[in-house]
């Protein structure tokens, strides 16, 4: 339940602060592939936070590993969030269907503690891989 909120709270925060991108500012896309042991996160999100104040934060979710944003020309600081079903544990939904406990599974090195750091502008690929 602690994962839910979590995300809950991310999405709730996301929506009342406008992330992504602005209208009217120039931006670049922002896209790659997101492993983890290897494999493929199946669900998550990338966050983007800027290194400039002038800057504004920005995040995608993605499935299958595959994330694609769009970000203002500057460098972000790289958050990632995968969260997968907990085997065995359920909670019931409003209806009372068994719905499957979801976790947060990626290390805090990559998002909480993260330092990965990517440099968006008309100079740079815009495609970021990360194999965490």
């Amino acid at each position: 339940m602690k994962s839910l909120y979590f995300f809950a709270v991310f999405a709730a925060w996301c929506f009342v602060s406008g992330c992504g991108s602005d209208s009217g500012l120039v931006t670049y896309t922002v896209s790659g592939f997101v492993t983890f042991q290897g494999e493929p996160v199946g669900k998550g999100s990338v966050l983007l936070l800027p290194k400039s104040e002038e800057l504004h934060m920005t995040s995608g979710n993605f499935h299958n590993g595959s994330y694609s944003l769009e970000a203002e020309a500057g460098e972000y600081l790289v958050q990632i969030t995968g969260v997968r079903a907990i085997p065995g544990k359920f909670t019931k939904d409003s209806d009372g269907n068994d719905v499957p406990v979801l976790e947060q599974y990626i290390p805090k090195t990559f998002n909480s503690n993260s330092e990965l750091t990517i440099q968006v502008g008309p100079d740079a690929t815009g495609s970021f891989d990360f194999d965490l």
